[in-house]
């Protein structure tokens, strides 16, 4: 057992030795036993750093927190996994715990909950939709029970969760969210989450999600990494939870287009109806951003179709209904959770059951309950999850029952075949099929999937000669234990609709069980990536077919993956896939797990390629590094047939990675680079403070730019001021209608540009006619000056009745000519309508806004008919016109705040009534609509209402 320091007092109360001497009894024999090697190097003391000083990679914390809470029977935070990072925090957490609470599960998902569920009908095309199509016609189904790996809470149904999304979104677009803004989400699974997700959908929005922190030993990287994240999505808002408002605060100041952090209580808040958006097939409904263990990050495009194919190609391939169970503790940041898991789910109203990542990692065995306690037939989870499961004692797995279970899928990482064998042979006791292991193959660029092995049959693996595949590409068959066998699982079939194809180093499409670069195409496949055009044009290809990053090779109709593209390692003439090598580094002693890392860097002494090793070893003493390091250049020879050049130890935690656990060797070759490979982490503490200087450099450029912001609407309002009291008195005493308007427009059109609005004008050009109808969507009282500049002669405009009683304005519009219309009152409307009739046949143009009302938020509501039945009746052609940016500019919000930004309007073909009655009136408000709503790039709020 290794020394032990003297021990602190802890909190309430407690004296040093009450609990701190038996915490650090237990972590240090756990150390001893994971790395027998160590016994008496170094001391550990109460404030030593777990993984640096005790080597707990996060298996070993896994580990020491269950001995912990037996031996003191409480129960821990899940949250204490990543959080401690001491013993004195384990002892800290001891002190404040409570006994275990003994207690049923409850609201577990029951086999009756399928009766008579349908899952969404095909033309249902958005997310939204598909929403919608099951809260109208099964709005109490039971669709998702939140759980934390010991029982179920009460489940959200789709009534439910429409009704909050509603609000949700509907608070957004009280905000000033326009269609196509991209919104952060930086929230842990819960109820927050859905309703966030889709609440940002139904304003229009695009939801980014964005992990939220949670190991303190990597704060600065998670948040900068994160910053650059929101920044490269031009995100309008961050919606977080409540805990990580200072983290927010952070990321603000490194992102210049985060305009608001709330979370999704404060969001709700907001007055206003609910509404959703139901959208199109084609809108961008996600921006996924890759794990970034290759590069940095990128920002994904998927629309709603591209989603929807994909989670219905999943659910064909595994022959999935609404009477199945999904269990999953995927994150909900990333494609399988997301789309692979929930999507596919909501599309066919199937229960689902979702944890927490943490509550995962922190017991293991509580994702086997919870498959076993709903009866799931469905789960999903990476190679290293079945992993950790070999790991669980028998004790812990009493009356496990995995009979119900019929797919296993396994995905995002390689998959092993001894991780295959092992977990098919250990939980075979438990109930669980052979068959039930389902190996999948997908990444971001095509949603989630892209092959997927049958189910109901066991695993596919081939077995080939490694050395031929490292020199030729050739995937030659051998036996099992042929010496140099290479073990490659298979990933089954593309999806329906999906295609793949293997591409030689000549460019050529290589033929069976020959290695190259894998492409593919399909419905689910992205357009690209978001504001970065140079690398979709290194992902998409002129013939249509996308990279996918990844080496493989094709037999029997089915994927083998060997590796990716940007890790191969040249050496001798030979493909290195630096897998083989670091699996065989990460099998030595004083090796923490995944801690071992290949890659190659250009020296510039030499010209070639240099290759390095790099380590994460808790060994601090100098014989056992050396020993190590030995060891390691031996176990790197023998499977490269050469010695790497270089071998760099590094403290455990040490390697950038990304939140799910790669290492982001692009980073590690840039610390390498850097010289900065084996220093120490830096504290947490010291990582605030270090982002906190940084940050406060942007908070003063965002003061700046607010301070922009604020000077130019004085400036804005200065010069509208200064026009009105030029225009109001000579509108006032001037004796001629014609002369008014001719000051009108002539102030207008040196405005716009002494407010810094350039207007831009497609479609036809505006035209002096007397007897013509203007009709435009209304966004803001600048359409009105927008218009008065654009359109020549003594324009009627069509004023709101109630603006007849205000002495200021009224007068002044009632001097140009302007009709008062009656917006509530039918009586009034129909002497309204005879008026502009009068007007029209007098020869003065009507201007008019069918909506009759203007919202802040975007959208183009139901036309009114009074402009097209007066049009009808005179023999008017309407001309549409469609304005954007004025809503930017001086929203309708009240706090008559004006913006910079700049006018689109687009003035459509005449359209002539086909008669004088009421279905001629009809057909031209039709035309006229659909002619507005294709060029305003706004949703159709008239079509709100469930189409199902």
């Amino acid at each position: 057992m290794q020394a032990r320091q003297p021990q602190p007092d802890l909190t309430s109360g407690l004296a040093a030795g009450e609990i701190a001497g038996e915490v650090l009894d237990i972590v240090s024999g756990l150390a001893d036993e994971l790395h027998p090697h160590r016994r008496g190097l170094a001391p550990l003391s109460f404030e030593s750093d777990l993984d640096q000083g005790f080597g707990l990679d996060s298996l070993g914390r896994v580990e020491a927190i269950q001995r912990l809470e037996a031996a003191f029977n409480v129960r821990l935070a899940d949250t204490l996994f990543a959080q401690a990072a001491t013993p004195a925090d384990l002892a800290r957490a001891i002190a404040k715990a409570g006994p275990v609470a003994v207690g049923a599960a409850h609201a577990r998902v029951q086999a009756s909950a399928a009766s008579g569920a349908q899952a969404a009908p095909g033309e249902a095309g958005t997310i939204i939709d598909i929403l919608a199509w099951h809260a109208q016609h099964q709005p109490e189904r039971p669709h998702i029970y939140l759980s934390d790996g010991d029982r179920e809470e009460p489940p959200i149904t789709y009534g439910a969760l429409v009704a909050r999304a509603g609000k949700v979104a509907a608070g957004l677009s009280a905000m000033g969210i326009e269609p196509g803004a991209r919104i952060g989400l930086m929230l842990p699974t819960g109820g927050d989450f859905f309703a966030a997700f889709l609440g940002v959908l139904g304003a229009g929005g695009v939801p980014a999600p964005i992990y939220p922190p949670w190991r303190m030993s990597q704060i600065e990287e998670h948040l900068r990494r994160q910053a650059r994240i929101l920044a490269a999505a031009e995100v309008a808002g961050l919606i977080a939870f409540p805990e990580a408002a200072p983290f927010a605060r952070l990321l603000e100041a490194h992102v210049p287009s985060l305009g608001f952090v709330a979370t999704v209580p404060e969001i709700e808040a907001h007055p206003g109806p609910p509404r959703l958006l139901h959208g199109s097939p084609d809108d961008l409904a996600l921006l996924q951003f890759t794990s970034g263990s290759t590069a940095d990050p990128k920002g994904v495009m998927l629309t709603n179709a591209n989603i929807i194919a994909n989670a219905r190609g999943i659910s064909r391939a595994i022959r999935a209904t609404p009477a199945d169970v999904t269990v999953s503790w995927l994150p909900l940041y990333h494609d399988m959770g997301l789309i692979a898991a929930w999507l596919s789910c909501l599309d066919q109203a199937a229960p689902f059951v979702v944890m927490n990542p943490l509550s995962f990692m922190a017991r293991p065995e509580r994702w086997l309950w919870t498959l076993h306690r709903n009866r799931a037939t469905i789960t999903a989870a990476p190679n290293f999850a079945f992993e950790i499961c070999l790991a669980i004692p028998d004790a812990r797995l009493t009356g496990l029952d995995l009979s119900a279970l019929r797919v296993a899928g396994c995905g995002s990482e390689p998959i092993a075949e001894r991780t295959v064998e092992d977990f098919t042979r250990r939980y075979a006791v438990y109930g669980f099929r052979p068959e039930a292991f389902l190996p999948v193959y997908g990444l971001a660029e095509c949603a989630a999937a892209l092959t997927m092995c049958p189910p109901g049959r066991t695993p596919r693996i081939d077995h080939v000669n490694a050395r031929a595949l490292a020199i030729t590409g050739e995937a030659e068959p051998c036996a099992s234990d042929a010496p140099g066998a290479q073990a490659i699982v298979s990933c089954g079939a593309p999806l329906t609709g999906h295609e793949l194809r293997i591409l030689d180093v000549d460019g050529r499409e290589a033929p069976e069980r020959r290695e190259g670069r894998l492409q593919f195409r399909g419905p689910s496949a992205t357009k690209g990536y978001f504001n970065a055009p140079e690398k979709t044009a290194e992902l998409v290809l002129p013939d249509g077919w996308l990279e996918s990053g990844d080496l493989a090779y094709l037999a029997g109709g089915e994927l083998y993956v060997t590796g990716r593209t940007k890790d191969i390692v040249k050496r001798a003439g030979r493909n290195i896939h630096p897998v083989d090598v670091e699996s065989a580094i990460e099998a030595l002693p004083d090796v923490a797990a995944n801690g071992a890392a290949l890659f190659s860097v250009l020296d510039p002494e030499r010209g070639a390629e240099r290759l390095v090793l790099a380590i994460e070893t808790p060994a601090t003493e100098p014989s056992r590094r050396a020993a190590l390091i030995s060891h390691a250049q031996e176990a790197a020879t023998e499977r490269l047939e050469s010695a790497v050049d270089d071998i760099v130890l590094m403290p455990p935690g040490a390697f950038p990675r990304t939140e799910s656990g790669k290492v982001r060797r692009p980073a590690l070759r840039q610390r390498y680079l850097a010289g900065a490979a084996s220093g120490s982490p830096v504290s947490a503490k010291r990582q605030l403070l270090r982002l906190e200087a940084t940050a406060a450099l942007g908070r003063v450029r965002r003061a700046m730019r607010r301070l922009g912001e604020r000077l130019y609407a004085l400036y804005w309002w200065t010069i509208v001021g200064l026009i009105g009291a030029v225009l109001w008195p000579l509108v006032m005493t001037l004796p001629r209608l014609h002369w008014r308007w001719a000051v009108a427009h002539r102030l207008c059109r040196i405005g716009l540009p002494l407010l810094a609005h350039q207007v831009t004008v497609t479609g036809e050009r505006p035209e002096l006619c007397k007897d013509v109808v203007y009709v435009a969507n209304h966004e803001s009282y600048m359409d009105n000056v927008v218009l008065c500049a654009l359109l020549p002669g003594d324009l009627a405009f069509a004023a709101y009745g109630e603006l007849a009683q205000n002495w200021f304005q009224g007068s002044f519009v009632r001097r140009l000519g302007a009709i008062f219309v009656e917006r509530f009152d039918p009586t009034g409307a129909v002497a309204d309508a005879t008026r502009a009739l009068e007007l029209l046949r007098a020869g003065r143009p009507l201007v008019i806004f069918p909506e009759a009302t203007i919202m802040p938020m975007p959208g183009l509501l139901d036309f009114r008919m009074g402009a097209f039945v007066t049009a009808a009746k005179a023999g008017a052609p309407v001309v549409p016109i469609a304005i954007r940016g004025d809503r930017h500019i001086l929203r309708h919000d009240g706090r008559w705040f004006p913006r910079r930004g700049n006018v689109e309007v687009h003035i459509g073909h005449a359209l002539t009534p086909a008669g004088s009655d009421f279905e001629a009136a009809l057909a031209l408000k039709n035309a006229a609509r659909a002619d507005i709503l294709a060029h305003v790039n706004e949703p159709d709020i008239a079509a709100e209402t469930p189409r199902y």
